[in-house]
């Protein structure tokens, strides 16, 4: 469930690869999930026969009395930290949630400038090719 955060995407090549191949209608169905508009309200996976928790359990019916105890359990805790949840306050000045944040074209020079970085030899001294925001 991907959103704007800017140093994931100053310093993970593969998001650039992953952005492109989304925007040309590349993935499958469960590596384009990632790239959904929003995500379900609750999420519960089987961790021992899903580990890379493709497939959400949580409206499974079978599974609801799991759900409402760590639900339960998940709103006592928020409690006992005084957690105050996201805040229109801070919505107003965080990361936008609009994806993609580029074009397939800005995602492609993106992934040719990540590629000698990827590919370089174990012992190359090569400096990362894409700067975080914060260091140009």
């Amino acid at each position: 469930w991907l959103q704007l955060n800017e140093y994931k995407e100053s310093c993970y090549p593969m998001l650039a690869e992953m952005s492109a191949l989304h925007l040309e209608g590349k993935l499958n169905p469960v590596q384009d999930a990632f790239f959904a508009s929003s995500k379900p309200e609750f999420e519960l996976y089987d961790l021992q026969n899903d580990p890379h928790e493709t497939v959400n359990l949580a409206d499974d019916p079978k599974l609801a009395k799991i759900k409402d105890r760590l639900l339960a359990e998940l709103n006592q805790w928020r409690e006992s930290v005084n957690d105050q949840g996201v805040t229109e306050e801070f919505r107003k000045g965080g990361w936008p949630a609009d994806y993609p944040t580029k074009t397939l074209e800005e995602w492609k020079a993106l992934t040719e400038q990540w590629k000698p970085w990827v590919f370089r030899a174990p012992d190359s001294t090569m400096k990362c090719p894409v700067l975080a925001p914060w260091e140009k």
